[in-house]
C-alpha cells in the first residue's frame, strides 16, 4: 500500500487529505479545490529505525516519474470527478545517512528527535527518528532527493503525579526553540559522518 497525495506547484494542497491505496491499488482523493495540481504516490511516512536500504519503493508523480520537471498535471474542475489517474509507481536504489549531532561545545546530544523532509515541492522520503544514546543517528532507505533534516531538541521537565515525581519528555514545539535546518542533498551514494550542531541558547 502506497499513500497518495495532491501537491501545488510547491507543496502538498491544503484542501485534501492524503488517502491511501485499497488492496487493488485504487486510491480516491477528496475535497481537491479545483485548479491545477501534481498528484504524487509514495511509501507511507515511517520510522526510520524500521527502514532498510537497497531497493525499494520511490515517490512517484503521475504518470509514473520521480523527477518534476517531467511529471503531468492534472486539472480538476468543481463538482467534476476526475478519473483514470493511474500511476506507476517507480523502484530504485535508497541509501543511507549517518552522523552524529553536537552542541557548540562538541557535546554529543541524544535528546533529538530527526525529521527528514522533502524540499517544497519535491519528491523523496519522510520519517522521523530518535538519536541514539552516543549521539548517533543512521537513517535509511532514502531515495535520491534534496532534503530538510530538521534536529528537535526535546524539552524534559518534572511532573508531580500520583506516585511522585516523573520525567516527561515534552516536544521542542512551544520551547521557544525553532529546530535546527541542515539541508541535504542525496545522490548515488551514501552520506556518512555528516555532523549536525545544536547551539545551546
Amino acid at each position: 500500500m502506497v499513500m497518495v497525495e495532491p501537491m501545488t506547484r510547491e507543496r502538498a494542497s491544503s484542501f485534501a487529505l492524503p488517502a491511501q491505496t485499497n488492496d487493488l491499488g485504487e486510491f480516491r482523493l477528496a475535497g481537491v479545490a479545483p485548479g491545477e495540481f501534481y498528484v504524487i504516490a509514495g511509501p507511507r511516512p515511517a520510522s526510520f529505525v524500521a527502514s532498510s536500504g537497497g531497493v525499494g519503493t520511490l515517490s512517484t508523480y503521475y504518470p509514473g516519474t520521480t523527477d518534476r520537471a517531467r511529471a503531468v498535471p492534472i486539472t480538476v474542475s468543481a463538482g467534476q470527478t476526475t478519473p483514470g489517474i493511474d500511476i506507476v509507481v517507480q523502484s530504485g536504489a535508497l541509501f543511507t545517512v549517518s552522523g552524529t549531532v553536537v552542541d557548540d561545545t562538541g557535546a554529543v546530544l541524544s535528546d533529538v528527535t530527526l525529521s527528514l523532509a522533502p524540499q517544497a515541492g519535491g519528491a523523496g522520503s519522510i520519517g522521523v527518528t530518535r538519536v541514539n544514546a552516543d549521539g548517533s543517528f543512521t537513517i535509511t532507505g532514502i531515495q535520491p532527493g534534496s532534503y530538510r533534516l530538521m534536529s528537535m531538541r526535546m524539552l524534559v521537565t518534572a511532573a508531580a503525579g500520583a506516585t511522585g515525581t516523573q520525567t516527561i519528555a515534552l516536544g521542542a514545539m512551544g520551547t521557544g526553540k525553532a529546530p535546527t535546518v541542515t539541508p541535504l542533498t542525496v545522490t548515488t551514494a551514501d552520506i556518512t559522518g555528516l555532523r549536525i550542531v545544536i547551539r545551546n541558547e
